[in-house]
């Protein structure tokens, strides 16, 4: 389980630690912090490998269920319906 206050980073370190197989998926739970009461949360989430830019991510808490564009190095470059990197 990692503990992140900062999506795009978490996203970071799984796509760069924990590289799936192009069609392999897997969870991958994690502590969320709410804002503004700070509290711990546990969070559901997991992420399918579509092909060497692309993983499926789904957080069933938030409702969130997406394709993140990833760089070569891991990077998220896109998180739809959140942001999109502009430089890197």
């Amino acid at each position: 389980m990692s503990i992140s206050a900062s999506r795009p980073s978490q996203t970071f370190w799984r796509s760069a630690v924990l590289p799936l197989d192009v069609g392999t998926a897997t969870p991958a739970p994690a502590a969320y912090l709410t804002f503004p009461d700070l509290r711990l949360t546990h969070l559901e989430q997991t992420y399918r490998r579509v092909d060497a830019a692309h993983y499926a991510y789904a957080a069933p808490l938030f409702g969130y269920n997406e394709m993140l564009e990833v760089s070569p190095l891991g990077f998220v470059l896109d998180y739809p319906r959140l942001w999109r990197a502009t430089a890197l």
